[in-house]
């Protein structure tokens, strides 16, 4: 066997070709007359070529060994298997090629809608309106189960920083926009937006926060405190905004991305039952479909 046989596949990757090994030694395909064979079960032969197939570049040789030896093991398992099964199954080999066939125009449709959505990204746009109109109609689908945080938070190592307590104090667009250059300028991190965040993305933000629990601050309340990072101290600034609780409706901008993709599968869906819907029609008036 190759000195430096290759590194293990993934789990998924390796049953598949495996399994595409298996179905080729049913057959009689897996004899290898001409190459050296590795393993081989009753007539069927798994070549060293084969066998590097499911190995990948990059694994020692001690590791890739033993990988080799495990799927040499699996691939005896599996021609034991469909030699028990060729006895005890009455026509599998039709019942085989019929599952193969199925598998296939399942993945060719899967494939076709690939194309179709590379080909024509412009039918599944979603405009703002769509979703709105989606989250507005479906509401009761929209419902909250845990926590979720929206507000603006400023971290800086410059201190003294009044004027950043004044303006992130304040509602007013001109002043959120000047807080935002400010930290742009100045901040080391910011969020100065309207995104809502877990009970996760929340906490990061908590060390230093002497206040008592982050997650229960006043809305509208700016909160300064400060936390050592090493050597170096940071100064932040933080303002709760809005709070929904397990039960309440969930914020479009929590749901955006789901309505969003749930539209595109929808028009998608309808791209291939049109193009289906048209095929058959036209092979139908051409006399290549018929119900018999």
């Amino acid at each position: 066997m190759k000195k430096y046989l290759k590194s293990s596949l993934n789990k998924g990757i390796g049953a598949s070709l495996l399994c595409c090994l298996f179905l080729i030694s049913c057959k009689g395909g897996g004899n290898v007359p001409a190459e050296e064979a590795v393993a081989s079960f009753g007539d069927a032969r798994l070549s060293r070529s084969e066998l590097m197939l499911m190995i990948p570049d990059s694994m020692p040789a001690p590791d890739s060994t033993q990988l080799a030896q495990r799927l040499i093991e699996e691939w005896m398992g599996a021609q034991a298997l469909a030699e028990e099964a060729e006895k005890a199954i009455p026509d599998l080999d039709k019942k085989l090629q019929s599952q193969l066939d199925s598998y296939r125009l399942r993945l060719a449709e899967n494939l076709y809608a690939q194309y179709l959505m590379a080909k024509s990204p412009e039918q599944l746009s979603v405009s703002e309106k769509d979703i709105q109109e989606f989250y507005a109609k479906h509401a009761d689908r929209f419902i909250s189960n845990t926590y979720y945080y929206q507000y603006f938070y400023v971290k800086t190592d410059k201190p003294q920083q009044y004027k950043v307590v004044n303006l992130i104090r304040s509602d007013k667009a001109s002043d959120i926009q000047e807080l935002i250059t400010w930290s742009q300028e100045n901040g080391r991190e910011f969020k100065l937006d309207s995104v809502y965040v877990d009970d996760a993305g929340i906490a990061r933000i908590s060390d230093g926060f002497y206040y008592g629990d982050i997650r229960k601050a006043s809305t509208a309340t700016p909160y300064p405190y400060s936390h050592t990072e090493g050597s170096v101290t940071y100064y932040d600034f933080f303002r709760m905004l809005d709070v929904v609780k397990p039960g309440d409706a969930l914020p479009l901008s929590v749901c955006r991305s789901e309505i969003e993709q749930t539209l595109r599968s929808r028009r998608l869906q309808e791209m291939m039952e049109e193009t289906r819907t048209r095929l058959v029609q036209q092979a139908k008036a051409g006399k290549r479909a018929s119900v018999n």
